[in-house]
């Protein structure tokens, strides 16, 4: 049955509710926001935030009318650390991508609407040490699968 949301669609808000689980209740070593990107109304830098955009999409056309998409998923992550703090902010950033991805990678099907998810990046920006405040950047690939030319139906 055909959905009113894109596919794509689904999986995005898939990889936001699954983010959603990454607390240190649930066992990771950070608390994570995840929200999309809101330019208008601005994404307020908190400690934890998680901002899941969209990157390059290619396409690849398989035999039988389908259409398989290879898209990236950037996950830019803030971290906060206050100079009385003894873990330094690189630990920060690096267990922040690491729960990220564990998170991610352990449900790589997006609920059955992809193929695969893997990571193939990670990006660390310069640090902003008058700020405390560093980012990094997971690159995520989800490869799936649509109806050629049906961007609504997956396959």
């Amino acid at each position: 049955m055909a959905s009113n949301t894109p596919i794509l669609e689904q999986i995005i808000l898939d990889i936001v509710s699954n983010l959603a689980q990454v607390t240190a209740a649930n066992g990771y070593q950070n608390n994570v926001t995840a929200v999309r990107p809101n330019p208008g109304l601005g994404n307020a830098l908190v400690d934890g935030l998680a901002i899941v955009s969209l990157g390059t999409a290619t396409s690849e056309d398989p035999p039988n009318m389908a259409q398989q998409w290879r898209q990236e998923i950037l996950i830019d992550c803030c971290v906060m650390q206050s100079e009385s703090s003894t873990t330094t902010i690189d630990t920060r950033r690096i267990t922040m991508i690491a729960d990220i991805a564990k998170a991610l990678l352990a449900t790589y099907t997006r609920g059955g609407l992809a193929i695969d998810t893997v990571q193939t990046q990670i990006l660390f920006s310069p640090i902003d040490y008058d700020a405390h405040i560093g980012f990094v950047t997971g690159v995520f690939e989800v490869v799936y699968r649509t109806v050629y030319g049906n961007g609504y139906d997956a396959l």
